[in-house]
């Protein structure tokens, strides 16, 4: 009975993969931490992303303002009250 020499293949293969779960775990973690780093303040209108919606709101608002403004141009009115003839 011949015994096959060991490589240590199996064992380079095992610490990779604990090497790459290792560096997973330290993604997950930064990634966790940026996430929550988001939330850390004192006041909801601090947060960047509420910043951020309450600027698109009112850029919307804006841009509504002025469209009604120029729908508003766009209308023909008569001087006087009246009928048009053809």
């Amino acid at each position: 009975v011949s015994k096959v020499p060991t490589t240590g293949f199996a064992v380079e293969a095992s610490v990779d993969a604990k090497r790459a779960a290792h560096e997973q775990a330290v993604q997950d973690v930064e990634r966790a931490t940026a996430t929550l780093s988001r939330y850390l303040f004192d006041r909801v209108e601090d947060q960047p992303d509420i910043v951020v919606a309450q600027r698109a709101l009112e850029a919307a608002r804006v841009e509504m303002e002025r469209s009604r403004i120029e729908l508003d141009k766009a209308y023909v009115r008569a001087p006087i009250t009246g009928t048009i003839l053809t």
